[in-house]
C-alpha cells in the first residue's frame, strides 16, 4: 500500500496493528508519521525498538543524541544505540 501512493489506507490498516504490538506495523507506522512531522511518530518508533526492531532503536539513539523531538540526553541515547547494535544494525 505504501509504494502505490496509498498511505492514507495504509496508516488505516497499520494503528490497530501497532495497538495490538504488532513491531513492524509499530516501526512502519512511527516512519510515516515521523515523515509528516507528527509527534506520535516517537511513540510507535520507541514501542517498535523496545521489541527489539534495530533501526527504530538506532533512530531513538540518534534523536536522544540530538534531541531532536524530545529532550537531549547523551546517556538514554547511548543505551538505545547499544540495543540497536545488539540486535545486529550495521550502522552503529
Amino acid at each position: 500500500l505504501l509504494e502505490n501512493g496509498k498511505v492514507e489506507a495504509a496508516l488505516a490498516r497499520l494503528a490497530p496493528m501497532a495497538e495490538r504490538g504488532d513491531m513492524w506495523a509499530q516501526a512502519v507506522l512511527g516512519a510515516e508519521l515521523y515523515k509528516r512531522g507528527d509527534a506520535l511518530a516517537l511513540h510507535w518508533i520507541e514501542a517498535a525498538a523496545t521489541q527489539g526492531h534495530a533501526p527504530s532503536a538506532l533512530f531513538m539513539g540518534a534523536a536522544y543524541a540530538k534531541g531532536e523531538g524530545l529532550d537531549r540526553d547523551p546517556a538514554i541515547a547511548r543505551g538505545w544505540l547499544l540495543l540497536a547494535a545488539r540486535r545486529g544494525d550495521r550502522v552503529v
